[in-house]
């Protein structure tokens, strides 16, 4: 009798656990699995081997089942992967097809099983200032949504980095919400050609520029912009950023609607103080940090070690080296990057420039933007010229304190153009008119003196460090911080720009 009791309680267990479970499960439906994919994108960006290199990410389905609120560590590594596909191919770009520039992104998408992949004019075509290139694919999912991947281009984006200069004198970031207009266009004619309706999730993802253009797409979504027959909810949106600049005004983004734009940075990082916070620029959603000395502590040594570790089996073109570590200040600066980087761009800002305004009407904005778009667009086609670039500014760094003392005396012009020349030769380049270049250099050598008379500490520090700070931006940085953290780190190291 006791073991008929004992058999009727299973029997009835069993019953209650059947009757509770999902309907999927009684299906025999399977947890989504994860699988490895091969991401390839540029890694060596300004020598004459730079080609397009391989890296592992995972990606499943399950990735997008809970809100896009929550900060997840899997998605947050596998975006990455998305935004460096989404970059321009460099060995399509030496191969001078401009027409296949996309491959990477498309590599992924059929990877993954997305379908339909499709980019921009922008993407397939020489470069300008005002270009963004955008990439769209598309699935369906078992709940009845469809999920639409959008990467925007962040690297190898030539021209275009002339247009992160034009900054504009009153709103938000002139050019990078351009890019924003442009890229949400095309998602919404994405969207209506291919046919898709009701519900969808987005997954955006970008990279340094992209991710300001992704961070001011994903405020507008969150805005409720149109998407025409399909509808996008917050909790549907996942949108993750890396190494991100501000761009967009504090008056706009204090609400906890934007929460679901997650920005992983290094705030050893430069671009990410880009443009000055004195100037008013922060960013949508929540900032999520990297290790740094300041923020770990006792742990840093050990995660450290670990991405270190990491840097050694992937391609990079820092050397093995995690650059930050090799940081000095000098007169008095703190052995705190941060604190740094927030008085350097208060002596741009108040020190260079005397405010926003005066970086547009004094010409500046325009003189810097037109240089680094010749340059750039030169390069697409001279790799040769990424060469003499690293070798301009190891002559600065290795003279910092020549520089800094002729910044001083007013005679930085004569130096900084000596080592420009310098650079050049040592590259044996002489066939281009530098009018441009030499019209920036007269132009920043006066304003730098006047900085480096109010700021000394900020600007021989930069200038002695000015490699060390610039390798802080490099993709491989991203990707042994973001495979080498336990999960759960970011979420505790979390942060709003404006506050």
């Amino acid at each position: 009798m006791k073991w008929n009791k004992k058999i009727l309680s299973v029997l009835l267990s069993a019953v209650m656990v059947l009757s509770f479970a999902p309907t999927a499960i009684l299906a025999g439906a399977k947890t989504p699995k994860a699988k490895t994919v091969t991401v390839r994108a540029v890694e060596d960006h300004f020598t004459s081997n730079a080609h397009d290199e391989e890296w592992s990410f995972t990606y499943s389905d399950d990735y997008f089942t809970q809100s896009g609120y929550k900060f997840r560590d899997d998605l947050a590594r596998m975006t990455l992967g998305l935004a460096m596909a989404s970059f321009s191919s460099r060995d399509a770009i030496n191969e001078g097809d401009h027409s296949r520039e996309n491959q990477n992104f498309i590599a992924l998408m059929k990877q993954i099983g997305f379908k339909n992949p499709q980019s921009n004019g922008d993407m397939l075509k020489p470069t300008a200032k005002d270009t963004i290139g955008v990439n769209c694919a598309y699935k369906k999912r078992a709940d009845g949504s469809t999920l639409i991947a959008m990467g925007i281009r962040g690297d190898v984006y030539r021209s275009e980095w002339g247009g992160n200069l034009l900054v504009g004198a009153t709103g938000d970031h002139a050019n990078w919400s351009h890019c924003r207009d442009k890229a949400l266009t095309f998602l919404k004619k994405y969207i209506k050609e291919n046919h898709i309706t009701g519900r969808v999730k987005v997954w955006v993802s970008g990279y340094s520029r992209s991710a300001a253009v992704t961070n001011l797409v994903g405020g507008k979504l969150d805005n409720g912009y149109d998407l025409g027959a399909a509808t996008l909810a917050g909790k549907d949106l996942y949108c993750y950023t890396y190494e991100c600049p501000r761009a967009v005004l504090k008056s706009k983004v204090q609400d906890a609607k934007y929460d679901n734009i997650h920005n992983v940075l290094n705030e050893n990082d430069p671009i990410t103080y880009v443009v000055p916070k004195d100037w008013g620029f922060v960013r949508y959603g929540r900032d999520y940090l990297y290790p740094s000395k300041r923020t770990s502590g006792a742990d840093y040594a050990e995660l450290t070690a670990n991405a270190q570790a990491k840097m050694k089996e992937i391609p990079n073109e820092v050397f093995d080296l995690y650059w930050p570590d090799f940081y000095v200040g000098y007169f008095g600066m703190p052995d705190n990057q941060r604190e740094f980087y927030d008085r350097l761009m208060t002596a741009i800002g108040r020190g260079m420039v005397s405010s926003r305004k005066d970086y547009v009407n004094s010409g500046m904005q325009q003189v810097l933007s037109d240089a680094v778009n010749v340059w750039y667009s030169r390069l697409d086609k001279d790799i040769s010229l990424g060469d003499a670039l690293d070798g301009f500014l190891n002559k600065v760094q290795e003279n910092a304190g020549s520089v800094m003392t002729a910044l001083v005396a007013g005679k930085g012009e004569a130096v900084l153009g000596q080592y420009f020349a310098e650079a050049m030769r040592d590259e044996n380049i002489t066939t281009y008119d530098w009018s441009e270049m030499k019209a920036a250099i007269s132009l920043v050598a006066k304003r730098a003196g006047r900085m480096a008379v109010k700021y000394p500490a900020e600007t021989m520090t930069l200038l002695a460090n000015l490699l060390t700070l610039i390798a802080a931006h490099d993709v491989a940085s991203n990707i042994v911080w973001i495979y080498t953290m336990p999960d759960g780190y970011l979420a505790k190291h979390a942060e709003y720009s404006w506050k």
